[in-house]
């Protein structure tokens, strides 16, 4: 087990991941590779919008950069449910534009048995009223790890013009202040979670028409989630989480 403090890497205790009680104690995950999937909607006629999607975690990395044997995605599921607002603004002079965050609700989620599934709705009643939703099947096995409620972020994504109908983005956010909950507790064996986690990405991104309208885009994400050692103290959720207006779905 790690000692006490902030941490730079998570101790992931697989038999306590999986509903199958397979894999074994990892003491130095420093790093997720992720693929994401999102949908994104306009929210005024000003560069205002809103995204709703869902990263996977697709393999694990050491403080080394290497690979960590694991049972992931045959043992157990890691994803993050996110929604996200923001506004895009042009960059003066070049074709650019910068994407600055105002809002993030997010939930680190284990999926038990490996059996998850995620459907983008475009329409519909999503979370606040937005006209985007996220459906997640054979979800009532899965168990929140950790949550952030978007209190403390820093970080934008940068985009450019690829061609006619396609943005090219690099995204570096990081976000603070996580709050573990109880079967995180038991999932790290004990230990903390990284006070912050950083997300580094690239995204192809449609070119979406400015003003309000039903003009849903999807995205397809590949990047990294680091953990990093900060300054700070986190906080122990007592019960709940957040469910970021998910649809639980028994498939």
């Amino acid at each position: 087990m790690a000692a006490a403090g902030p941490a730079a890497a998570l101790t992931l205790d697989e038999t306590v991941l999986s509903a199958g009680a397979t894999g074994s104690v990892l003491t130095d995950v420093q790093q997720f590779s992720i693929g994401s999937s999102a949908l994104i909607t306009p929210t005024d006629p000003f560069g205002g919008f809103a995204e709703l999607g869902v990263f996977q975690v697709t393999g694990l990395f050491d403080s080394a950069g290497l690979p960590v044997a694991s049972t992931l995605n045959t043992g157990y599921g890691l994803y993050l449910t996110y929604v996200v607002t923001g506004t895009a603004t042009p960059v003066p002079g070049t074709a650019s534009m910068v994407i600055t965050y105002s809002t993030a609700n997010l939930v680190l989620f284990a999926d038990r048995n490996n059996d998850s599934t995620f459907t983008l709705i475009p329409g519909g009643a999503g979370p606040g009223g937005l006209p985007i939703d996220l459906a997640i099947g054979n979800m009532a096995d899965d168990a929140p790890i950790a949550i952030n409620n978007g209190t403390n972020f820093t970080g934008s994504t940068t985009v450019v013009p690829i061609s006619p109908t396609e943005l090219l983005g690099f995204t570096d956010v990081t976000l603070y202040d996580w709050l573990l909950q109880p079967f995180g507790a038991a999932a790290l064996a004990g230990d903390l979670f990284p006070n912050g986690l950083r997300l580094v990405s690239n995204t192809a991104v449609p070119i979406m028409p400015t003003g309000v309208g039903p003009i849903l885009v999807s995205t397809q994400e590949l990047g990294t989630i680091t953990f990093i050692p900060e300054p700070g103290s986190l906080a122990l959720a007592a019960v709940g989480f957040a469910g970021l207006g998910c649809r639980r779905r028994r498939r």
